[in-house]
């Protein structure tokens, strides 16, 4: 069995995904060649591109990739999620087609991989790094999800899932165990364009998860992106994007809350519930403000957590519209 599978889900993005896929094997020829690694690219039915091109240039870059292609589009969440339940590696990782492992990446996940396998008393179901984003011209746009500010692990408990898994939202960056994915839990909600919080969520109830305050991963951002799917305008696509967000927060919160053991555990679900609501609230403000039935599913004007989190963005958007400084803090806590 490999130890690490690299999985890289393809649609209209072949230089991409093949910078993706070089990245990968610049670093890990030996291995892929020796069976430890194993890469996998799936193509889910693109419109512009030529396939047998592409499996050419692939297999040109190391004849051990695996290649196919999907009959009909199945979207990004079934495309991936396909490609999870076949993986039969010790851990895997999505590398989408816009991003790309930095130098020395692969050395380094084996070797954390390879002492996981030594300890067998191990409950870890994932490793996780923040993600540094930058533009298309190479500069630096931010660093997302970076949840600490030293290595450190992260137990296994519903209040730990709660408070990390909104940061879960950007596939590349994180490498679990495929066999711990709660697999009917994505399936259900499939559809959600934040499912990967809820499979990270997943995965964090099921191991505790290692997080490494490093830049492992070249993560793109302000590109092009193809999300028709999600709506035929901008406005539409972003309306979407809020309301399948705080989905996936309520989501979470109602699968964690019978894996609570205690009623404290229940009440502390809450505030980071409550803060995740929040922030996605504050940033995506303007299209609140527009369309507020559109950017917010009609249940959570029903749930407490959702109403306090909504009167803590009146507030700050209160204070911000009059000039006021803002006291409040929206950074994870």
């Amino acid at each position: 069995m490999a130890e690490l599978a690299i999985l890289v889900p393809v649609y209209q993005r072949e230089e991409g995904a093949i910078r993706a896929v070089r990245s990968v094997v610049s670093q890990a020829h030996q291995e892929l060649s020796q069976g430890s690694l194993t890469l996998h690219v799936r193509d889910d039915a693109s419109k512009s591109m030529d396939s047998e091109r592409f499996k050419a240039q692939l297999l040109s870059i190391h004849p051990c990739i695996s290649i196919d292609f999907n009959a009909v589009n199945l979207g990004m969440s079934a495309n991936i999620r396909s490609m999870v339940l076949e993986c039969k590696a010790a851990f895997c990782s999505i590398l989408t087609d816009d991003d790309w492992l930095e130098p020395g990446s692969i050395d380094h996940l084996l070797s954390v991989i390879r002492r996981l396998e030594n300890d067998r008393s191990h409950s870890v179901s994932s490793i996780f790094y923040p993600r540094y984003s930058y533009t298309e011209s190479g500069a630096h746009a931010c660093t997302s999800c970076r949840i600490a500010s030293a290595d450190v692990v992260f137990p296994s408990d519903p209040v730990t899932t709660m408070r990390l898994a909104d940061k879960g939202y950007i596939l590349t960056g994180l490498f679990f165990r495929p066999d711990l994915v709660d697999q009917e839990f994505w399936a259900r909600y499939e559809s959600n364009a934040f499912f990967p919080i809820l499979y990270f969520a997943s995965l964090l109830n099921r191991g505790s998860c290692i997080y490494f305050d490093k830049p492992l991963v070249h993560h793109t951002v302000f590109n092009l992106c193809h999300w028709e799917a999600w709506g035929a305008t901008t406005q539409a696509q972003q309306e979407r994007l809020c309301r399948d967000f705080l989905t996936a927060i309520s989501l979470v919160y109602r699968y964690l809350k019978p894996r609570c053991r205690s009623l404290k555990d229940r009440i502390l679900l809450w505030p980071p519930a409550v803060r995740a609501y929040r922030r996605r609230l504050v940033e995506m403000k303007g299209c609140v403000w527009h369309a507020p039935l559109r950017c917010i599913p009609k249940a959570l004007w029903l749930e407490p957590r959702f109403l306090i989190a909504f009167s803590g963005f009146l507030y700050f958007s209160v204070r911000t519209r009059s000039g006021r400084p803002d006291r409040m803090s929206f950074s994870s806590q």
